[in-house]
């Protein structure tokens, strides 16, 4: 099992400024600040980082000058694939503020291919959050095959769960038979494959309540900041604010008011 963070605060909440990521190499970074990083470690490695994924080609310049010895990276592709989810999480398809498309990305392998200090061991990809389908992923897996042969690939995760009793998510079995047809078929044998179940494997067994810091806009359509994960994983790579995750008018939407009692516009 490997251990993914996307956010210098990620990092400095597991290990502060100064220690060292006991994790045998097994840490992997991702995100669009590496920036942050160099920052805080003299390098990747100090952190005990394992793999870094490569979000647009300023990274490269900056781990080259960043780094003492080899730093294995993915190089994180956008495959062209929409899933069927809200566009606010939608993530795999052109467009995309997240990785690189097909074109771009070919540069950067052919690039990372003449560097010294920085070497490329395969690909990522992550098309999505709330996805209630497989087909999408066998669709994503065959568009990054065309990039060439590597020995890892990080194939993200995205599989949805019941939030509403509208969503009918597949079990997260077919969701790994879809993942390894696919694989099989498309990818070389004996690579290694990652992949990120997080959400399926967590949500079903807990609920997270974040405290609304501030509220700005107007009640028709506002924008709630809290304190937790729904405001932060916007503002990595933006500064957008977040919005609610069901769309208004939803009937399942889960009720709530403003504190002077007047009720959500979405649940009435």
């Amino acid at each position: 099992m490997t251990t993914e963070i996307a956010a210098l605060a990620d990092l400095l909440g597991l290990f502060p400024p100064g220690s060292r990521a006991d994790l045998d190499g097994e840490l992997v970074v991702g995100g669009c600040r590496l920036a942050d990083l160099a920052a805080t470690w003299s390098t990747p490695l100090d952190a005990g980082v394992g793999l870094i994924v490569i979000d647009n080609t300023d990274d490269i310049d900056r781990l080259e000058s960043l780094v003492r010895s080899e730093q294995p990276v993915l190089i994180r592709v956008i495959p062209g694939v929409r899933p069927d989810t809200h566009e606010a999480v939608a993530t795999g398809q052109l467009g995309s503020m997240f990785g690189l498309p097909i074109p771009a990305a070919r540069s950067a392998i052919a690039r990372l291919r003449q560097s010294s200090k920085v070497r490329l061991d395969g690909l990522h990809m992550h098309i999505g959050s709330q996805i209630l389908q497989t087909e999408p992923y066998a669709r994503a897996i065959e568009a990054i095959a065309g990039l060439g042969e590597f020995a890892t690939y990080n194939l993200g995760g995205g599989l949805g769960v019941r939030y509403t009793y509208d969503d009918h998510p597949p079990p997260p079995e077919d969701w790994i038979e879809a993942v390894t047809s696919a694989t099989r078929r498309q990818l070389p044998p004996g690579a290694q494959i990652i992949i990120e179940p997080g959400r399926s494997l967590i949500a079903p067994f807990g609920v997270t309540l974040y405290r609304v810091i501030s509220v700005k806009g107007r009640r028709s359509a506002s924008w709630p900041s809290t304190g937790g994960w729904p405001t932060t994983w916007r503002s990595r790579c933006t500064a957008s604010a977040s919005r609610p995750r069901w769309p208004a008018g939803s009937a399942a939407a889960p009720p709530w008011s403003w504190s002077d009692g007047t009720a959500n516009p979405a649940t009435g």
